[in-house]
């Protein structure tokens, strides 16, 4: 889910010797302004129109911090509507809850209706994705399907508000009390300084090995590498991970193509406490085999070196030449659209051939209706009982693998195409039929991803106990 942020300003690091103005500049007042909108699934500009729910958000932040509780609390924010049902004041689309009595519901007067939120003074953003949620009757075919989102500084909206987004004929994805996210013009804020980075998720393009012989981190195109202590999850198999950052591309690292492929497989640079970098860049080189290298990698970070974050990715890769650098591969943060979800489960509770559980969900709202589709699920092992048992809303049936105690194991669904939902809550129950949860997962790392390459971690479990089978367990995220 996406973390809240403080109400502090937000800067972009900008050059300030370009000439040319910043398209999306930071904004105190954004006003949704609604043209069409949809009555039991006819467009229309007549009637009312409903916003349950409105978020914006800079990367992985959202905004505005925290929940109102009134039109103008907490200070410094207000929000305004061009109208509103007096049961239904604006104030309520920004309140955090996702219920038909915290909406905002304009009046049927009028052809166009506008929501607004007022961040205050110091609290100006560039938000590069949004949120909205229609009420509970979106499932039934009452949802906006025309709008433009405006930022301005003087809250005046009469030409000098900055346009970030325009949508028209969003007739479809929608549903009831869920939140669906769209994304702006604005870029997604650059990189920020972390102790810990890390390259995770390697695919090669075929070759039996991974051989690369310098790994180069960048902090806005300054080599930044020789500032940190470099570490592998795993011992090369040919000379040592050091080897990587010499800067000599006559010596090289190698470990096989099973130990590099493996989920738990990374290599880490440590800056140190007090030299945290912002790393936007990495370089590879080849040594002297074109299918020994990194065709796709993510790049991960961390503050405390235990539980990293997905940044950015790269896939596609062409192989460096024999003993050269690559060009930098830029990075920008992982922004997730959320389609493909995973449980990336390192433990269980005791057994040593089988891992299961009866059903995973994902909910959209605490206490919400389960979002997985059936028949949507894949596993790292589907044996002896297949994944899809796991998200077929039935206790009588459940995913197990036979994992002989090997972990991790991955366990994943697909949300759909047109899926794009901020989620809540994760559900689990645990397995079917053995009196105790020897078999069920004790440890995890809840991940999403846009394509399967990837992942963005967004929970972390460990430790967690069952007393019985078929118990559920829920988690927030």
């Amino acid at each position: 889910m996406f973390q809240l942020g403080r109400l502090t300003g937000f800067g972009r690091r900008r050059d300030f010797s370009a000439a040319a103005p910043d398209p999306f500049p930071s904004s105190r007042y954004f006003r949704l302004t609604i043209t069409q909108w949809s009555v039991a699934g006819t467009p229309c500009t007549s009637g009312d129109t409903r916003i349950a729910e409105m978020e914006l958000g800079v990367g992985a932040t959202t905004y505005p911090s925290g929940v109102m509780t009134g039109p103008s609390a907490p200070s410094p924010l207000v929000a305004t509507a061009s109208d509103s049902n007096g049961s239904f004041p604006p104030w309520r689309a920004f309140d955090g809850v996702l219920g038909d009595s915290n909406r905002w519901i304009s009046t049927t007067t009028g052809t166009e209706h506008w929501l607004q939120i007022d961040l205050g003074v110091g609290n100006e953003i560039s938000p590069n994705l949004y949120r909205l949620a229609p009420d509970s009757a979106g499932s039934s075919g009452y949802y906006p399907t025309a709008w433009t989102l405006a930022g301005s500084n003087t809250g005046s909206f009469s030409g000098e508000e900055t346009i970030f987004d325009t949508q028209v004929g969003v007739t479809t994805g929608w549903a009831g009390s869920t939140l669906r996210q769209f994304t702006t013009g604005a870029p997604a804020p650059l990189a920020t300084p972390h102790r810990y980075w890390r390259i995770a998720n390697v695919n090669l393009p075929g070759g039996t090995d991974l051989e690369i012989s310098e790994l180069q981190f960048f902090e806005s195109a300054v080599n930044v590498t020789g500032d940190g202590t470099i570490t592998s999850s795993v011992a090369p198999s040919s000379g040592a991970v050091t080897d990587l950052t010499d800067v000599n591309l006559s010596t090289s690292c190698v470990w096989t193509a099973a130990v590099a492929e493996a989920l738990g497989f990374w290599i880490q640079m440590d800056f140190g406490a007090g030299d945290e970098k912002a790393i936007d860049g990495v370089k590879q080189g080849g040594f002297d085999t074109s299918n020994r290298y990194m065709e796709s990698f993510t790049l991960q970070y961390s503050d405390d070196g235990a539980t990293f974050f997905t940044y950015g990715s790269q896939k596609g890769l062409t192989y460096p030449g024999n003993n050269t650098l690559s060009s930098e591969y830029p990075f920008v943060p992982l922004t997730a659209n959320r389609r493909y979800w995973r449980w990336l489960i390192t433990a269980n509770d005791g057994d040593t051939t089988y891992t299961s559980f009866a059903e995973v969900e994902l909910r959209a709202v605490v206490s919400g209706a389960d979002v997985i589709p059936t028949s949507s699920a894949t596993a790292s092992i589907e044996s002896p009982d297949a994944a899809n048992g796991g998200v077929d809303n039935s206790t009588n049936t459940e995913w197990v693998a036979q994992n002989n105690n090997v972990f991790p194991q991955w366990f994943q669904v697909d949300l759909g195409v047109s899926t794009d939902l901020s989620l809540a809550q994760s559900a689990m129950v645990s397995q079917r039929v053995i009196a105790s949860g020897a078999r069920t997962p004790t440890a995890w790392t809840i991940e999403c991803s846009t394509d399967i390459v990837a992942w963005m971690a967004v929970d972390q479990q460990s430790g967690i106990t069952w007393a019985s089978a078929i118990e559920t367990q829920l988690f927030t995220l």
